[in-house]
């Protein structure tokens, strides 16, 4: 992308870039909505990093007030400013230097840390290592071709060679400390057999955590079947990798393995990144951390749910999954862009509301990460690292609104704190356990939105597979949200600590959102109904059975056959009250 793009705050060259940086989006005039044209907050952000490295010193609170072009290109053409040296101070590209120039220790971010420490089993909820595990299935894979693949992979991206200390620093080096492809050959064997070491590697790989102080961050195993077809088993641990990150290294496994060239951002170091971040943000950190001292006064805390608090030794998630068919989520995603609401929203918004039905409380906080590295360089989309931030979003269900209502009134709150995102939703938590506003778990429930990312693309399927099965889990989390765009809809999914909620809840609560989001999808009306006080067709057909108590009625009054009970059997209890008893007879 040329700095010309990047520069020209005409309507046409907004257009321009928008186009370039998001093909998917269609801009239909300069006083559209953009927010309906397909441009979400994530979209703004990044558009917000590219101006402010070209020194348009924007913000994303400007943006969002107004989001068309008419607008925008009126407000950045008034801050643009001459730039007297290069690029300027805001920005400019960033000084080569690699990962291996310098191995020694720097600090964690927000996130990476509060994933360093959930590891600690005597955390509530913890024990447990932020983690994917995937498996694809379908190719006859060469394993001489995938263990190359798997060591280029290793090599071109840094990350990938991240030792963690125990003081909770990281440090990227030179050696390759992860553990080498692991066959399983079953070819001359039975299929029973293979499918046997199939579970039990899903089992051994699903949960575990990577011994992340000795650089072992990613792990690769291969099982070959009878009959010709392979399964591989993919995991990593999240301090190094975010969900696009994870979607690269799969691209780029795939990539290596078919002997193609990849884009990996050479002479590229998270450090370096952090170091540019911290530099260009501290201003907005400062406005940022003013805000949120000032909300933490009346913020919620998160659900309350009918917790058991029973965790076991060390949380184990299970995975809650459907696809909502291609029909209903285009209509969803129509249906939003004409209310000026992202299908993101949307889907927060019924998450919340599905939520409130078991809250004791109808204003609570959920768990939103961020997935927004700021695009100081275009490049930066290639690159392998966790540029995750966190934001609490405020739900309130205290009033019975139309969906339409709700969901504008949770992206109002979202788009607010957004423009404050500088300083993290780690260090809310923190203020708020300081200042003894919280007690216990305070954001235990994610909603993650991975719209407009995909999770495997033609690659992977062409050079290696399908994705066959899928699980994460994260510390001091016991209930969090996924969704992955599929070709044949919307995958939904709930990865949740089922022993930490009363027996089929989780279930429950799962049927109840994508009841909720079929509903909201098949109907003409569906963003003007209530559904607030709905409730779930599985609870319905349990009250309608219990309450069912019809039985032959009998012509006899209920006194007559007292009077009968005291004449042919006078000593039989007839009352119980206490410990005392009163016989037919007695009566």
């Amino acid at each position: 992308m040329s700095e010309n793009t990047s520069t020209d705050t005409s309507i046409q060259g907004i257009t321009a870039l928008i186009k370039t940086m998001f093909p998917k989006v269609a801009v239909t005039s300069p006083e559209s909505s953009l927010l309906e044209c397909g441009v979400d907050s994530i979209s703004i952000m990044r558009l917000v990093s590219r101006w402010r490295k070209n020194g348009i010193k924007i913000t994303f609170a400007e943006l969002i007030t107004e989001p068309t072009l008419k607008s925008w290109s009126e407000k950045l053409s008034r801050r643009v400013q001459k730039k007297e040296d290069g690029i300027g101070k805001d920005g400019g590209h960033p000084e080569v230097r690699t990962a291996a120039d310098d191995e020694s220790e720097y600090e964690l971010t927000d996130v990476q840390y509060a994933y360093w420490v959930g590891r600690d089993e005597n955390q509530q909820l913890g024990g447990v290592s932020c983690h994917a595990y995937l498996e694809i299935t379908g190719k006859n894979i060469d394993e001489n071709r995938l263990d190359t693949a798997f060591s280029r992979l290793i090599e071109a991206h840094p990350m990938l060679r991240t030792i963690f200390t125990q003081n909770g620093r990281q440090r990227n080096v030179k050696e390759n400390h992860n553990d080498p492809l692991k066959i399983h050959d079953f070819r001359n064997s039975d299929m029973v057999s293979a499918r046997r070491q199939a579970e039990a590697i899903r089992e051994r790989n699903s949960h575990r955590k990577l011994d992340i102080s000795r650089g072992k961050v990613i792990g690769l195993e291969l099982l070959q079947y009878p009959d010709g077809s392979s399964r591989i088993f993919f995991d990593v641990d999240l301090l190094v990798s975010d969900v696009q990150s994870l979607n690269i290294l799969l691209h780029d496994l795939a990539a290596l393995y078919s002997g193609k060239n990849i884009q990996a951002l050479e002479n590229w170091s998270f450090r370096q990144y952090l170091e540019q971040q911290k530099k260009r943000s501290e201003t907005e950190f400062l406005e940022a951390e003013k805000y949120w001292k000032k909300r933490i006064e009346s913020m919620p805390s998160g659900p309350q749910l009918p917790y058991t608090g029973n965790t076991g030794k060390t949380p184990h998630f299970t995975r809650y999954k459907t696809v909502i068919g291609t029909d209903i989520w285009n209509s969803i995603k129509k249906q939003s862009l004409a209310h000026g609401i992202t299908p993101a929203m949307t889907l927060a918004a019924a998450y919340g509301m599905v939520i409130s039905r078991w809250s004791s409380s109808a204003r609570f906080l959920i768990n939103v990460p961020l997935f927004n590295r700021d695009t100081e360089n275009e490049n930066i989309e290639h690159a392998v690292a966790d540029f995750t931030n966190l934001l609490l979003l405020e739900c309130d269900y205290s009033e019975n609104l139309t969906f339409a209502e709700h969901a504008k009134r949770l992206q109002d709150r979202f788009h607010q704190d957004c423009a404050h995102t500088a300083y993290s939703a780690i260090r809310v938590l923190r203020e708020l356990a300081r200042n003894e506003y919280s007690n216990g778990l305070t954001a235990p429930v994610v909603f993650a939105c991975n719209l407009g990312t995909e999770l495997t693309d033609s690659e992977v399927t062409s050079s290696l597979g399908t994705l066959d099965y899928m699980i994460s889990q994260t510390p001091q989390v016991c209930l969090d949200h996924q969704i992955y765009e599929m070709p044949e809809g919307l995958m939904v999914c709930f990865d949740a600590v089922d022993s930490m909620f009363p027996k089929g809840l989780v279930g429950t609560m799962f049927s109840a959102y994508t009841d909720l989001l079929a509903e909201i999808g098949s109907a003409d009306d569906g963003f003007g109904r209530v559904y607030l006080n709905d409730i779930p067709k599985g609870q319905l057909d349990v009250r309608k059975r219990i309450n069912s108590t019809g039985a032959p009625v009998s012509d006899t009054l209920l006194a007559e056959r007292i009077f009968t009970n005291a004449e042919t059997r006078p000593d039989s209890p007839a009352l119980f009250y206490g410990d005392s008893t009163v016989t037919y007879g007695q009566m």
